[in-house]
């Protein structure tokens, strides 16, 4: 018997570094390109969810519930009691606020329209969903459809 290794091993080794190889060229292909990607210093983003319909509607009628992330279980959000969820800043996220039979699907967090941003506000009124940075001045997202 030889000392030499066998020629299967050195072909199983010489077929693990192609594929290791190739695992992380392709890996690293995958990365976004640098100029289109916002910098990210992994901190939370604070998004609060406050129920603004008037009491006078009556019936009911003021029950706004809250899909956040699209997650099966919805939460009530009751009359001017402010709901805070945690976003991460990474990636695109999105919910459903349903008033009555009427639901707005939006985008509570864009890393690349809210960047920068650790709190957002959102409003829900008669007249749609609002959304606010500062918690003043506030711009209408959608009208319940």
């Amino acid at each position: 018997m030889s000392s030499m290794p066998s020629i299967h091993a050195t072909l199983l080794l010489f077929l693990v570094a192609v594929v290791a190889y190739s695992v992380v060229t392709t890996a690293t292909s995958l990365l976004p390109s640098p100029s289109r990607t916002p910098v990210f210093d992994f901190d939370d983003v604070n998004i609060t969810f406050i129920n603004e319909l008037p009491s006078d509607v009556g019936n009911n009628r003021t029950e706004l519930f809250l899909l956040y992330n699209m997650q099966p279980s919805k939460t009530r959000l009751e009359p001017l009691v402010p709901v805070l969820r945690l976003a991460n800043e990474i990636f695109i996220q999105s919910s459903n606020i349903c008033w009555t039979t009427r639901c707005v699907n939006f985008n509570h967090y864009d890393p690349y329209v809210d960047v920068d941003l650790l709190n957002l506000h959102y409003s829900g009124r008669l007249d749609g969903l609002f959304k606010s940075k500062d918690n003043t001045n506030w711009d209408q997202v959608a009208t319940w459809g």
